[in-house]
């Protein structure tokens, strides 16, 4: 690969399916590629800050297996466990991170995209990952924070800003939005909600953003549940995403 060119990673939102990115993570450093940039969107930004703070993808095999992220995030106790794992609290420019990272918010005044590039990553990371109904919002410089992927589930777009000249996407969304009809009673009642914000961020970017991905990974977890965490489901979906 030419010195001059820059590999970033956009890895998606998918609830407990992030578990599948680390496998590929493992992939991707058997083959010695280290990207240069790395922007996250829920899970994704779960997985991608722990692996812009320096831990290899077996390590971090370990440690997100080990965890029950949506117990973590309900109790409000997500900050505590993550500053412990990254080693800091405090505010800070995530480019001063091993690898260059971005999270991806939804700021909830407007409905817009917020992308998160300092502060205390754990809040950052929290608020990119709190998805609506099941965690509460989080209020980061005056603006409400929810789930990125209502917006930019999958931020090749982010990381293109970032400098990278080869993008590599891992694609943990597994609704294909242009075979997929939406109507105005899929969003009747709670579990109506949830479906739309997890399974429909915006579909013409989420479209463009494949399209601008130079190489594109998306794991077969459509059987798996996103909702559900467990030690052994978590193993699974790491061991999926290590046989692309």
């Amino acid at each position: 690969m030419a010195a001059e060119e820059k590999i970033g990673l956009a890895i998606s939102g998918g609830g407990a399916r992030g578990a599948a990115a680390i496998g590929v993570l493992r992939v991707l450093e058997r083959a010695g590629i280290r990207p240069d940039c790395v922007a996250g969107t829920s899970a994704g930004a779960i997985v991608g800050a722990l692996y812009c703070c320096g831990y290899s993808a077996d390590k971090l095999a370990d440690i997100y297996c080990s965890q029950n992220w949506s117990r973590l995030i309900r109790r409000r106790s997500f900050t505590d466990v993550f500053d412990n794992l990254t080693g800091n609290s405090k505010s800070i420019d995530f480019d001063t991170l091993p690898i260059p990272f971005r999270c991806v918010a939804t700021r909830l005044s407007d409905y817009s995209e917020q992308v998160l590039s300092k502060g205390r990553l754990s809040e950052c990371v929290a608020a990119s990952a709190a998805m609506p109904v099941l965690f509460p919002p989080v209020t980061i410089g005056g603006e409400r924070l929810a789930d990125g992927g209502m917006v930019n589930n999958l931020p090749t777009d982010v990381v293109a800003r970032m400098g990278a000249t080869v993008i590599i996407a891992i694609d943990l969304q597994q609704i294909t939005f242009w075979q997929t009809r939406f109507s105005l009673k899929d969003t009747i009642g709670i579990g109506g909600i949830l479906h739309w914000a997890v399974s429909h961020p915006e579909v013409q970017r989420y479209r463009r953003n494949i399209r601008s991905a130079d190489i594109y990974i998306k794991p077969p977890l459509r059987a798996i549940d996103g909702y559900l965490f467990s030690n052994s489901r978590c193993r699974r979906m790491v061991e999926i995403g290590e046989r692309l």
